[in-house]
């Protein structure tokens, strides 16, 4: 029997950064922290050049690249600009892998 590969999830700290780092290139300082919601769900408070960001602990499991896509897309829609999620993030959150 095969032992059960073990994935490497995301850190509070990983998505703080994450965040932070997309939100510097929109002028925007940031916060991130995982929580236990329900649904799959990112909630957001925001001011002028402030948000605080509170993102669905389903997405702890998902590659950074996927939470750094995610991040540009918020980011973007709250610009005001159009951006769709990256054919990468979609095919994850529809996979078995997370389904």
């Amino acid at each position: 029997m095969r032992k059960k590969e073990l994935k490497k999830m995301v850190t509070s700290e990983e998505l703080d950064l994450t965040f932070r780092k997309v939100g510097n290139d929109f002028g925007i300082e940031t916060k991130a922290e995982f929580a236990a919601f329900r649904d799959l769900k990112t909630k957001w408070m925001r001011t002028y050049k402030w948000a605080e960001f509170t993102v669905n602990d389903f997405l702890k499991e998902a590659p950074l690249e996927v939470i750094e896509d995610i991040a540009k897309t918020i980011f973007s829609r709250i610009k005001g600009n159009e951006h769709d999620y990256s054919d990468e993030t979609v095919e994850w959150l529809t996979s078995d892998e997370f389904v």
